[in-house]
Formats: structure tokens, sequence, C-alpha cells
């Protein structure tokens, strides 16, 4: 059976909110068998780490090795667009806020048209207060597969957006799939 080859982008390795749900998420995922990992892990400083809680091959965001732009920024944006320009992914998931991920969905989206093996989106977003048009419009939209948080971050971005409706999942925090 051939697995599906992930690459995600979020808090990983490291003790913040986004990283939990991220281990969570992947620990299940990866026990199905059916998905090979690579990570840009934010946040991740490049120590040792629980493989267990934290599976897949695992790189920085950010590289103590080049701190010149646009390389110098803790979310790794660049570093991401790099590794997905090397192909060979079936799917990139990201687990961020929309304003972090607003900022390369042009390039994104360049990148995933120009490559011979076009990659899919999923993301994964909190939206906890009323979002701004454009995150909605140029980031939400724009992905393959959206996936709230919540049942109020659905709402939001449909009111937003009403053509969401039909594209938008919501997947609660905490939930054993």
């Amino acid at each position: 059976m051939k697995r599906t080859k992930v690459l995600f982008w979020g808090d990983y390795c490291c003790s913040t909110g986004f990283s939990t749900v991220s281990s969570n998420i992947w620990k299940r995922l990866i026990a199905t068998g059916k998905y090979d990992l690579d990570v840009v892990g934010i946040n991740y400083s490049g120590d040792p780490y629980d493989r267990q809680k934290f599976p897949g091959n695992v790189y920085t965001a950010m590289s103590a090795l080049n701190l010149q732009p646009p390389y110098n920024e803790p979310y790794g944006r660049q570093k991401l667009l790099d590794i997905l320009g090397n192909g060979g992914y079936d799917v990139a998931f990201f687990l961020q806020d929309t304003f972090v991920l607003q900022t390369i969905m042009e390039p994104l989206i360049e990148l995933q048209q120009k490559l011979d093996r076009p990659f899919k989106t999923v993301y994964y977003f909190p939206i906890d207060a009323t979002p701004k048009p454009s995150w909605v419009q140029e980031v939400v939209s724009k992905i393959n597969y959206p996936v709230a948080y919540t049942q109020y971050g659905f709402n939001e971005c449909v009111n937003v957006d009403p053509g969401l409706a039909n594209k938008l999942s919501t997947i609660y925090h905490g939930n054993d799939f």
C-alpha cells in the first residue's frame, strides 16, 4: 500500500498549545500506517525529543546556520516553501494562525500549480474572534481542505465567504478521531 507523503508545518516538539494539538493529531494519523511525515517544526530548537510523542522527520523552522533574509524569521516560511518545492509531497498540512500563513499564500499557490505532481493543502486553524476578511479570502478560501477548530470559527469564515459552507469542515479540539 502506498503511503501518503505529508509535509506538516506548525509548532512541534515544543511546549505550546499548538504543539500539543499537533502531537495529538499526528500520533493518531501515523498509527494508521497510511502516512509518512516530514515536519517543519515551528518553535522546535533541534534538541532531542520524544519520538513517540512527536513522530516523523522533524526539521527546525529557523536555522542557526542561516540568519539572512528570508530565513531569519521564526516561522520558517521560506524553508517550508523550499522543502515543498523539492516535490514529492502529496499533502502540505498547516496548523497556524491565518495571518501567519497569509504572508506566503501567493508563492504557495504558485508552487502548488507549477509542480509536475502538485500537493493538496490541509489547514487546521483557529478563529477565536471576528477574523479580518482578508484572512478568510486570502487563506482559508484558497486551501483545498480547510478545517476550523470550532463551529464559531466555521460560522465566522462562512460569514465572510458564504461559498465556504460546502468546503469548510469543523473538527473540535479534544476529539479522538
